[in-house]
């Protein structure tokens, strides 16, 4: 079996689902975005023991940094300046992985990382950027990777509060019986606690020290060439790489209506706990 050049897209019972992708790079915002720009790529199934077996014998990349986070809270930005560097291959919430994960299984996860981290040429370095629920399965996954530099990212519940309700998130479908503002609240009130948690072994990065705090993370030692292609990235917006940033932090506080800011008012002290002095 050769799966060279073919990438795990997603898995469910126990079969994998591959695309043929050699030699792509990954730099779309999230690694949906990637496949769904190639839907005429050769596909291809195979079994997770299949897929554990073949990554034996073919290490990829090992992770040089895990990118942890609450939410709308420039995870993304994070990932887009990391693979402006050509160095570097990043993957943004891959499907495959959050599958594998949701299934416990250990050797599964590094075979799926292995298959997802064979790099394109040039691509030395391995960030992953898990997706925001994955900081309650943040011991399973270190088991995976004990000694990788690790990061989470958070902002000012208020603000991240109102991103997601005028744009949820599908992780935040349901909540019947309750507010929107108070389920997604309680949401994020599980992810911060986490957090807060497993805070000791964490390089914890508020929002507002974006973009400056990406060339500190991980130990690494940006070129100037390299810098430069990161500051260029961070112009944009993240989500949507056509248009400019725009700041918003002030915006979104000020739209806020009163139940929204109870809501995140509960979280304010978790938010605390991670170090940094709420905004007035």
């Amino acid at each position: 079996m050769n799966l060279s050049g073919w990438v795990p897209v997603s898995m469910s019972d126990g079969s994998v689902e591959w695309r043929y992708l050699p030699g792509e790079r990954f730099t779309d915002p999230f690694f949906e975005d990637t496949i769904r720009r190639c839907p005429q790529a050769p596909k291809r199934h195979t079994t997770l023991a299949e897929a554990i077996e073949w990554g034996s014998a073919h290490p990829g990349l090992e992770p040089a940094g895990l990118i942890f986070h609450m939410s709308r809270c420039g995870s993304t930005l994070i990932s887009q300046m990391l693979a402006a560097v050509e160095e570097n291959r990043v993957l943004a919430e891959p499907v495959p992985m959050d599958d594998v994960i949701q299934l416990g299984d250990l050797g599964g996860l590094q075979a799926i990382a292995t298959a997802l981290g064979q790099p394109a040429p040039g691509q030395t370095r391995l960030f992953i950027k898990f997706d925001c629920w994955h900081i309650h399965s943040y011991e399973f996954i270190r088991r995976a990777w004990p000694d990788t530099p690790a990061i989470f990212l958070y902002r000012h519940p208020l603000e991240v509060l109102v991103s997601q309700l005028r744009n949820p998130g599908m992780w935040t479908v349901g909540g019947a019986g309750v507010s929107r503002a108070v389920h997604i609240a309680g949401l994020l009130a599980g992810i911060l606690r986490a957090a807060v948690k497993h805070a000791g072994s964490l390089q914890l990065v508020e929002y507002s020290q974006l973009p400056d705090a990406v060339y500190g993370l991980f130990g690494m030692r940006w070129s100037q060439a390299q810098r430069e292609r990161m500051e260029q990235a961070a112009r944009f917006d993240a989500k949507t790489p056509g248009f400019e940033f725009a700041p918003d932090s002030a915006s979104k506080r000020a739209s806020a209506d009163e139940e929204t800011r109870a809501a995140a008012s509960e979280l304010v002290a978790l938010y605390e706990q991670l170090g940094y002095e709420p905004r007035p």
